[in-house]
């Protein structure tokens, strides 16, 4: 779990300026998650994806991008800052299930589910793209390759979280902080 104290630590002027500048004009001929995971199978499949699927946001830190309920109807790939996945224990306490960096998917099980289950959060200012699911969901029909990607995708989720899991079990605690350091160090 992420204490309080490190999310608190993180510097307002940061947070600005990570938000300066036109976020409109960097669209994905400039992002460099165009060309591996999910936005390039998703490019793969449809060359106007980009135009059709993609939209553009951020949040800043300390911000929902996903509620638990909510029905969003969109994945989003972070492009920028840090964001986390998480529950809400029977004793209202929170438990970080993943940190999500640059390039990961948020929502991956809306492609399946209506609604989230698990809330993500942002820690710093976040810039994401945003595909719309029905869309997504039309693509997958014309291209069975994209339905395999968004398979591996989930099953690379599940399996690190997993791996994460036995690990963390055989752990103390000074170990588990330094695994999430070379953990985040590697990502």
């Amino acid at each position: 779990m992420i204490a309080k104290e490190s999310v608190a630590q993180l510097r307002e002027e940061d947070a600005q300026d990570a938000f300066e500048g036109d976020a409109s004009s960097n669209g994905c001929d400039v992002c460099p998650f165009r060309r591996i995971g999910f936005c390039k199978a998703v490019l793969d499949a449809d060359f106007d994806a980009k135009c059709r699927l993609q939209g553009e946001g951020r949040v800043r830190a300390r911000q929902h991008i996903y509620r638990f309920g909510e029905a969003p109807g969109r994945i989003v790939v972070l492009r920028r800052g840090w964001a986390i996945r998480y529950v809400v224990a029977a004793d209202g306490r929170r438990q970080v299930l993943s940190i999500l960096l640059p390039g990961d998917i948020a929502g991956g099980e809306l492609l399946i589910r209506e609604k989230v289950r698990t809330p993500v959060l942002s820690l710093t200012p976040v810039e994401y793209c945003e595909f719309d699911i029905g869309n997504l969901k039309r693509l997958s029909k014309e291209d069975p390759d994209l339905v395999w990607t968004f398979v591996e995708i989930c099953f690379a989720g599940r399996e690190a979280s997993e791996a994460r899991l036995v690990d963390l079990g055989r752990r103390n605690a000074e170990q588990r902080l330094a695994r999430l350091i070379l953990d985040l160090h590697q990502r």
